[in-house]
């Protein structure tokens, strides 16, 4: 895995360098698994992290969604990026963080970024709903305690 992800930094700097390709904002959030391409992406190609796609999903959601927490704190951290942006589902990093398990994450967005722990998708759903309906019983502890 480590050696796709470099690769493929070397194939986007190629691309952004060589061919003097525009790489945007789907090529930054295709890349959130990997934090060297994003932090190529945002300080050598200026990706701004904040625009999203036709769905609202911006980089940092991606990030969220796949346990990326390295790359999360890069984009809070560094790039300012919104922590309580939602795509049109209602979705948020955390909402995804929750869903998807990934305790760091959702300790990282709630406890040091402030994110919303009560928000709520369109479909009425909370991160802590999320955690329970997929079993991840220590982000549900978690965010039983951190309420606010």
């Amino acid at each position: 895995m480590k050696a796709a992800a470099k690769e493929f930094f070397h194939v986007a700097r190629f691309l952004a360098v060589d061919c003097k390709a525009d790489l945007n904002i789907t090529a930054a959030t295709k890349a959130a698994g990997s934090f060297d391409v994003v932090r190529f992406l945002v300080e050598e190609c200026r990706v701004d992290i904040n625009v999203t796609g036709i769905s609202g999903v911006t980089v940092l959601m991606t990030a969220a969604q796949h346990g990326r927490i390295l790359t999360v704190r890069y984009l809070v951290k560094e790039c300012k990026a919104d922590v309580n942006a939602a795509d049109k589902f209602g979705d948020t990093p955390l909402t995804k963080a929750a869903a998807n398990g990934h305790f760091d994450v959702v300790r990282a967005l709630a406890s040091e970024y402030r994110a919303d722990v009560s928000t709520v998708t369109n479909t009425g759903t909370t991160p802590l709903m999320l955690a329970s309906r997929q079993g991840h019983a220590d982000i549900v502890h978690y965010l039983k305690d951190n309420l606010r």
